[in-house]
Order: structure tokens, then sequence, then C-alpha cells
């Protein structure tokens, strides 16, 4: 039985063949130029042609212009969309008319700022999926 689970920031073949291995559902493809596991659109391309059958992509941003991220979801041909800096509701909206892809909202939480997460959740939970 696959696990529910993503893991985060694959760049190369063997990671995703040892992903499948260990039933994960999804492989998240971190696009965001200073993250140290971040992929070029042609790798991930490359990733996504030999594997889609087996694992689930999910393309993983941070603040990236809406008309780039719609072209990157259209050409990677993906299913899900992981939204990670401070994209707007509107932001939100236009992306779900562009795409069919599920949109995945990360609200970051710590102890010190609880009720603003709350706050952020409220925000999003109708818009994402």
């Amino acid at each position: 039985m696959r696990k529910n689970i993503k893991i985060c920031g694959v760049t190369n073949c063997k990671t995703i063949k040892q992903l499948i291995s260990l039933n994960v559902h999804y492989a998240g493809l971190v696009f965001h130029k200073t993250s140290p596991r971040n992929i070029t659109k042609n790798k991930a391309k490359e990733l996504v042609n030999l594997y889609a059958r087996k694992i689930n992509f999910v393309v993983v941003t941070q603040d990236m212009q809406l008309s780039d991220l719609i072209d990157l979801a259209t050409d990677l041909n993906v299913r899900h969309l992981q939204l990670h800096g401070h994209e707007s509701i509107n932001y939100i909206k236009s992306l779900r008319r562009e795409t069919t892809a599920s949109i995945i909202k990360a609200i970051h939480v710590n102890d010190k700022n609880t009720s603003q997460a709350q706050q952020d959740i409220d925000k999003y939970k109708e818009f994402a999926d």
C-alpha cells in the first residue's frame, strides 16, 4: 500500500527510484533559486517524463510569477502545485482558473505565531485543496 507521503527536493533519478521502492506517493520538485535543492525545468521535465506513471510530482514554489508557474505546470503536466510564499488569494484564484492542478498552500507555524497560523489557515482553506 502506498503511503500518502511527499518527499521534497528531489533532483535525480536515483532518489526517485528509491521513493518508488518505498511506495512514496509524491515527489516534490523545488523551483526556488536560493534553495540547495532547486531543479531546472529541463531536469524536472526529464524526471516527470521518466517516472510520472510511478509517482506523483508536486511543483514546489515560493512567490513565483503567476505566468511562470502556469507555464511550468503546463509544460511539466503536473497535477499538484505547492505554494510556500506570500501568494495572495487573487493569485490562487487566477492559478485555479488557468490550471487543473490541485493547490497546496504551505502555512508556516512556530510556537510564537500560532494565532497567525490559524488566521492563515482560515484565510486560505476555501481556496487551496
